[in-house]
C-alpha cells in the first residue's frame, strides 16, 4: 500500500476527530457558535507568524495582498457557517454537505475558466443533491431542509472560493506562504468580531478556563496535521484518488458519533435507531458517489 495512500485516509480520519470535537465544544461549553470561531482565530494566529518569521515575507503586489486578504475572508466565512451549522444539528448530517464542494468549484471553474461539465460529472450533481436531502431529512421522510443545511450549503460555497483562490496564489507563492497569509487574513478580518462578541469569549473562558481552550487547542493541531498529510498525499498520489480518500471523512464522523453516544451519551449524543443509521450510510453513499463523479 503506497503512502500517499495512508496519509489521505489518514486527513479524512483525522478531520473527522476536528468534527467531533468541534461538536462537543458547541454542545458542553460554547456560550454562542462564535466561542470556538474566535478560538480558532487565536490558534491560527500562532503557527502562521511562525512561519512568516521563519520563512520571511513574501514579495508580493498590491492586488495580490487583497486576494491573500479575501481568501482569508472566504476561510473566516466557511468556518462560521459551518460552526453555526453545527450548533443546530447531529454532526453527522452536517458535515456530509461540505460535499457540495467539489461541485461549486466545478461550477466556479466553468463560470471563470469556461470549463464544461462532461455527462457523468451531471450524474455526479444529481446523485450529490439527492443524497444532501437524504442526510438532511428526518425518519419518517421529509423533505424539508432546516436552517443548517442552508448554512452548510453556504460553508460549502466559502469553502470553493477559498480553494479557487489558494490554487490561483499557488501558482506564484510557495504553500507555505499561502497557509500562513491566508490564515493571517482571516485572523484580521475576524478582529471585529472579537469586539462585538468579547463578553461571550470571556464568560466562557471564566467558566470552563482549560478544558474549552485546551480542546480548541488540540483541535487545531489536528486540523494542521490533517492539512499537511493531504499536503504530502496530493503531491506523491494521484488526484482524485487523494480527494476519494479525504471525502471518507464523513463515514469516520458518523463511526465516532455513533461509537461516543453509546458509551458516553452524557456527553455525546446521536440518533442511533437502525433506520435512520441506514438512511445516513445510503445519503453518504450517494454523495461520495456524487463526488467521485465530479471530480
Amino acid at each position: 500500500m503506497p503512502n500517499w495512500f495512508l496519509f489521505a485516509l489518514l486527513s479524512g480520519l483525522l478531520m473527522a476527530v476536528v468534527n467531533i470535537l468541534d461538536k462537543l465544544v458547541l454542545d458542553k461549553w460554547a456560550r454562542h457558535p462564535i466561542v470556538p470561531v474566535l478560538l480558532l482565530g487565536v490558534f491560527n494566529l500562532f503557527p502562521a507568524l511562525v512561519l512568516l518569521l521563519v520563512r520571511g515575507w513574501p514579495a508580493m503586489s498590491l492586488n495580490q495582498g487583497l486576494l491573500f486578504l479575501a481568501a482569508g475572508g472566504a476561510l473566516l466565512f466557511m468556518i462560521l457557517f459551518y460552526f453555526f451549522a453545527a450548533a443546530r444539528e447531529e454532526i453527522s448530517r452536517v458535515v456530509p454537505l461540505m460535499f457540495f464542494s467539489p461541485l461549486f468549484v466545478a461550477i466556479l471553474a466553468w463560470l471563470l475558466l469556461g470549463e464544461t461539465f462532461a455527462p457523468r460529472q451531471y450524474a455526479g450533481v444529481a446523485a450529490l443533491i439527492a443524497g444532501a436531502v437524504l442526510v438532511s431529512s428526518r425518519l419518517p421522510l421529509n423533505l424539508s431542509l432546516g436552517r443548517a443545511f442552508w448554512l452548510m450549503l453556504l460553508a460549502a460555497l466559502s469553502l470553493s472560493v477559498y480553494f479557487v483562490m489558494m490554487k490561483y496564489l499557488l501558482r506564484s507563492f510557495d504553500y507555505w506562504s499561502v497557509f500562513s497569509l491566508t490564515r493571517l487574513g482571516s485572523t484580521l478580518l475576524m478582529l471585529p468580531l472579537f469586539f462585538v462578541y468579547f463578553r461571550e469569549l470571556r464568560d466562557t473562558v471564566r467558566e470552563y478556563g482549560s478544558k474549552v481552550v485546551g480542546v480548541m487547542a488540540l483541535d487545531e493541531n489536528i486540523a494542521l496535521a490533517a492539512n499537511l498529510f493531504v499536503t504530502i498525499a496530493a503531491a506523491a498520489g494521484p488526484i482524485t484518488m487523494v480527494n476519494a480518500l479525504i471525502s471518507t471523512q464523513p463515514f469516520f464522523v458518523l463511526l465516532f458519533a455513533l461509537i461516543l453516544s453509546r458509551f458516553v451519551p452524557q456527553h455525546f449524543k446521536e440518533e442511533t435507531r437502525r433506520a435512520t443509521i441506514v438512511q445516513k450510510l445510503a445519503a453518504l453513499a450517494l454523495m461520495f458517489a456524487g463526488v467521485l463523479l465530479i471530480t
